[in-house]
């Protein structure tokens, strides 16, 4: 799947909203403050959608409002009054509601140029290891769309 193949899937919802597209250069930028590299497929969705939500689910990235943006959220997660950090290796892609996080983990990669989309708990301890939802940006906004169809049922 690609992204144009899920904005086709995405375009039955009625309620969806993106903030891109975003310059190459604010994509390096939040790279660089982050000091972690972005995958491809997640350096697409940014350049061309920046962030945005379909029905209830937001998608963290850059461009739009402060609380979908990837490089406020990590240092947020990350500050030390916070009982459990947010490990530096990942970046965060989606929040459940519940104060976990889908993100990218960076130390995961999958293939040359991505990395796994793992779940991130903020229960536990911080050596519990995340769960793997899928090898890669694009596998895992296609497991969104159910996600999404069901919680519109």
């Amino acid at each position: 799947m690609n992204l144009d193949e899920w904005l086709q899937k995405v375009s039955a919802f009625e309620d969806r909203e993106f903030f891109g597209p975003v310059a190459d250069a604010a994509i390096e930028t939040a790279s660089h403050e982050l000091g972690l590299p972005l995958p491809a497929q997640y350096r697409e969705f940014l350049a061309r959608l920046g962030c945005g939500s379909v029905a209830s689910e937001s998608f963290i990235g850059l461009g739009g409002p402060r609380h979908l943006d990837m490089v406020w959220l990590s240092k947020t997660l990350r500050g030390k009054d916070r009982e459990k950090r947010f490990p530096v290796g990942l970046i965060p892609v989606r929040a459940d509601g519940y104060g976990n996080y889908d993100a990218i983990d960076t130390a995961q990669p999958t293939s040359e140029r991505e990395c796994a989309i793992v779940e991130w708990r903020h229960e536990g301890v911080s050596t519990d290891r995340c769960r793997v939802l899928a090898s890669g940006y694009f596998e895992w906004l296609e497991s969104m769309v159910a996600v999404i169809r069901q919680a519109a049922e």
